[in-house]
């Protein structure tokens, strides 16, 4: 009995359903099993390694039905076992939870994070602020008062509109003083919308016209120390006004641009006057002297002065209530540029002064600036001049300048007339003079331009004399032309007529 091979480990549920259907085909009459046969070694459910040829058809009727009720079995079994292994996982699950509550209870409990805490306080901000912003209320007679109060004039508006998305402030009809505004739109800062200090970062305004008599006002209103009890309701950092228009100038004045900035304390920080196409600008900060003034223009006429669109123009000084004194100005046109320093008053009358650098100016340019006559003269001139002017208007001013100087002018030509034949034959000639060194004392006064000390050389040619072009452009003078060395030189006096456009030469 002890040879037998035993095995005490717990039978498989499978392996036990087909032991049991084993032993009952084995009871079957007139079946013979070979003990060495597996149920399914030869393939499934045949009996090919027995004595016997089986098919499914000649089983019994007991035996499958023991066969079904086996599988049933089994797979009955198979979906219990199933059916515990998830039980006891999510018991399993369970219990970890349970033990991870456990922990946290005994935990000592804190607050939210202080990282959820601001984002709550944020976007509860958020809300409200937008809350806040559908229902501001306007209260125009107060707009009214605190703009009283901050510009020290009367300030007085048609309607008043907030809208939202983004916060804006639409005014109508606004008159600050006696300029009016057809429309002023402020931005707020919406931070401030909800406490006592309003900031405005900008008033953008349109369609103001200005009396000249009113501007010395407008002034005094932009740099008015600003009460304290205004600057502490509102604060505006930035004024535009587009198209602004001053009438009863003396000299007619384009449209311009006014753009000021302003410091916290509502004092003023800049204001910047432009032309639409921005050729021409005036940038003007307050100074504990008067104003710093920065002029500049691009290819443009000045309104007074010389009728030049000159390439650019600069100057930089200070300005009081009297006048400005330049400490620069500076002019280029073409290659030329004239650099130099004066001062401005206009109390009682308009006066003048200052001096002039002449580098590298067209003489063509010069005369057409002035004479309206650029084909006469050619060349570069240099020098240094002196300016005086004076008159009861600012057009006046131009009408009687002033100039004395020295200047010499480089390559200069003298366009039809030839000089050189002239002297020989005693009578004027076409064609044209040209000179290797050229100079001249210039002397402006009384609408007259007296050109003395006139000295002029190209090779044995020689030239001297004084000419003059009087206020109606005609030319008068006596040259004397000499041509030669020694004694046996060719002279010629001849006399200047004509007018600066077509001078006239002749003995």
């Amino acid at each position: 009995a002890f040879d037998a091979d035993l095995d005490f480990a717990p039978q498989a549920p499978e392996q036990r359903r087909s032991d049991e259907v084993a032993q009952l085909l084995a009871s079957e009459p007139g079946v013979e099993i070979s003990g060495a046969t597996p149920l399914a070694g030869g393939g499934p459910d045949t009996f090919s390694d027995t004595n016997m040829d089986l098919d499914d058809g000649s089983k019994s009727a007991a035996v499958q039905e023991l066969e079904a009720a086996s599988r049933k079995e089994i797979e009955r079994e198979a979906k219990e076992r199933a059916k515990a292994e998830a039980a006891a996982a999510k018991e399993a699950e369970r219990e970890a939870k349970r033990q991870a509550k456990a922990e946290r209870a005994a935990r000592p409990r804190r607050g939210p994070s202080i990282g959820v805490m601001l984002l709550g306080l944020v976007l509860l901000s958020m809300v409200g602020g937008i809350a806040y912003l559908f229902m501001v209320p306007i209260d125009k007679a107060a707009i009214e008062r605190v703009a009283s109060e901050r510009f020290g004039e009367p300030v007085t508006i048609g309607t008043a509109k907030f809208s939202p998305m983004p916060p804006l402030l639409t005014l109508t009809n606004v008159t600050v003083g006696n300029i009016k505004f057809a429309s002023v739109i402020a931005t707020p800062d919406a931070a401030t919308l909800i406490t006592e200090r309003k900031i405005w970062k900008s008033l953008d305004a349109t369609g103001a016209s200005v009396i000249a008599a009113d501007a010395r006002k407008v002034a005094a209103m932009a740099v008015r120390d600003v009460p304290k009890i205004a600057a502490a309701k509102a604060e505006i950092q930035r004024i535009k006004i587009t198209g602004v228009e001053i009438t009863g100038m003396p000299v007619a004045a384009p449209k311009f641009d006014l753009v000021a900035s302003f410091a916290t304390n509502g004092a003023l920080k800049q204001v910047t006057l432009s032309t639409a196409d921005d050729k021409a600008r005036v940038v003007l900060v307050p100074d504990e002297k008067g104003w710093t003034v920065e002029i500049e223009s691009r290819g443009i006429t000045w309104a007074a002065g010389p009728k030049a669109a000159w390439d650019n123009l600069r100057a930089k000084g200070i300005a009081t209530e009297n006048g400005i004194k330049f400490e620069e100005y500076q002019i280029n046109h073409f290659a030329g540029s004239a650099r130099g320093g004066g001062e401005l008053s206009w109390s009682p009358s308009w006066k003048f002064t200052g001096n002039l650098d002449i580098s590298g100016f067209e003489a063509e340019a010069l005369l057409q600036t002035f004479y309206g006559a650029g084909a006469t003269a050619s060349g570069s001139v240099e020098g240094k001049v002196a300016i005086t002017m004076s008159g009861a208007t600012l057009p006046r001013l131009f009408d009687a300048p002033q100039i004395d100087g020295a200047l010499s002018v480089g390559k200069a030509v003298l366009k039809g007339m030839d000089l050189a034949r002239a002297a020989q034959t005693g009578a004027a000639a076409a064609g044209a003079t040209r000179f290797s060194d050229f100079s001249v004392t210039l002397a402006v006064a009384g609408g007259k331009a007296q050109l003395k000390d006139i000295k002029g050389m190209s090779g044995l040619l020689t030239v001297s004399g004084t000419a003059e072009a009087a206020a109606d452009r005609t030319a008068s003078g006596n040259v004397l032309v000499e041509l030669g060395i020694g004694g046996s030189r060719a002279k010629a006096n001849l006399k200047v007529s004509g007018t600066v456009a077509e001078p006239k030469f002749a003995k």
